[in-house]
């Protein structure tokens, strides 16, 4: 593929890397789509524009250019994953479904990318399916606290007994003891025992940075429900000060951004680049 992620050109490729980093998806995909449509053979082009596409949520247009890049070249994993994105935003759950098992069964794919069709999969109610990917997932990186927490996580959702799920969550605090989340989710599995004493304790002492580090309305409401009930009403008010604090498209801190499709391919893209280059000198 190096060759071929080559012609996208290193000028052209700095200007999308560069926007890529800005977040601005929509003069990306402009970008990217003007030069394609100069050189509308160049299957690495049309892809790069299909993935801004997807990227800025122009979902319609972001499958017409993937499912065109695929005439030209091998789609990468992270490539599959944008397109069954751009299926399900048009309904199209059972191939969006196909897409994202096909991708989280094949060789060598890059961990974020599996956890990401994990989190898909989750979302299309295949948790035992998600739960087998964050297994691999875990067994690739087995001190990788967010991989061990999104394992305890799909355990959970594929009804695994509590001590089994707790037992991971466990795991994932004692990597990254400072992670708010991982204490918050572990305290939500021990609640449903019936046990608030105990769910309380895994998050009573939390610090005020810590509780910023939460971006999930769903979290905080949850998480204030534990301190009213183990009697903090400093950081119940903190926690609701936080609700009405976030910006009303916010989202969990869980779902992946589409940086990491567009990420992956650029990388590979500016190191088949300079290759080139190193070749010819």
């Amino acid at each position: 593929m190096k060759a071929e992620t080559a012609k996208i050109g290193i000028g052209l490729l700095e200007q999308l890397i560069a926007l890529a980093r800005a977040r601005q998806w929509g003069e990306a995909a402009r970008l990217a789509g003007e030069a394609w449509a100069a050189d509308t053979e160049n299957g690495r082009l049309c892809e790069v524009a299909g993935l801004f596409e997807r990227a800025a949520q122009n979902y319609f247009a972001g499958r017409r250019r993937l499912e065109r890049a695929m005439l030209f070249v091998p789609l990468r994993p992270s490539t599959w994953c944008a397109l069954a994105d751009c299926y399900l935003q048009s309904g199209l759950y059972r191939d969006a479904r196909d897409i994202y098992a096909s991708v989280a069964n094949g060789p060598e794919v890059p961990a974020d990318i599996l956890r990401y069709c994990a989190s898909r999969l989750d979302s299309l109610n295949e948790s035992p399916r998600a739960l087998e990917v964050a297994r691999r997932v875990v067994a690739m990186q087995s001190d990788h606290a967010q991989s061990v927490y999104e394992f305890g996580y799909y355990l959970a959702r594929s009804g695994a007994t509590a001590s089994l799920v707790m037992s991971v969550m466990k795991r994932a605090i004692s990597l990254a003891p400072e992670k708010a989340i991982y204490r918050l989710g572990l305290a939500k599995i021990v609640a449903e025992t019936g046990d608030l004493s105990r769910a309380l304790d895994w998050v009573r002492h939390l610090s005020a940075s810590q509780l910023d580090q939460i971006e999930c309305r769903c979290c905080l409401e949850r998480l204030a429900f534990l301190y009213e009930a183990g009697v903090d009403p400093v950081r119940a008010h903190a926690c609701r000060v936080r609700m009405d604090n976030l910006p009303a498209d916010s989202i969990p801190p869980t779902a992946i951004a589409p940086y990491l499709l567009v990420s992956e391919f650029l990388a590979e893209a500016q190191a088949a680049c300079r290759a080139e280059v190193l070749s010819v000198g």
